[in-house]
């Protein structure tokens, strides 16, 4: 059977590095590709949650993110068909420093649309942007443990 969707591709990804079983927890938004979620793996390990944040010509979906501490997947889909340049992941604490110091950071052109990382970040605020667009930005919150 054919991978088409992001989802499905992560998926494929990660079971053929054999890493742990992985739980979507955002479903594909209406209107786009995907729908259906990949069965659950049999396999044993530890849980592994992926957030999927898609950039369109309007800005970050969803603009937040709020999940409990604890290591996850990060998935963005570029779907604008424009170069979004770097894409950088910085604590909103240190946000109004010039610079921010990145805690991720990936360059996505229009031939590379997905950017994918595991994460594991401390509780607080994070904003995820475009280096160069102040205006479109995405909020991930890590609850207190």
């Amino acid at each position: 059977m054919p991978v088409t969707s992001t989802s499905d591709r992560l998926f494929a990804v990660l079971k053929g590095a054999g890493a742990a079983p992985v739980q979507p927890v955002r479903a594909a938004a209406a209107g786009t590709e995907g729908g259906a979620q990949p069965a659950p793996s049999q396999a044993q390990g530890p849980h592994v949650e992926a957030e999927l944040i898609t950039f369109r010509l309007s800005g970050f979906d969803p603009a937040e993110v709020r999940r409990p501490p604890g290591p996850f997947i990060l998935e963005v889909e570029n779907v604008s068909g424009v170069d979004l340049g770097t894409l950088r992941l910085e604590s909103e604490q240190d946000a109004p420093q010039t610079p921010a110091r990145p805690l991720a950071q990936a360059r996505m052109q229009r031939e590379r649309f997905n950017w994918t990382q595991t994460l594991e970040l401390p509780p607080g605020s994070y904003i995820l942007r475009r280096a160069d667009d102040p205006a479109h930005v995405c909020r991930i919150v890590i609850a207190p443990r």
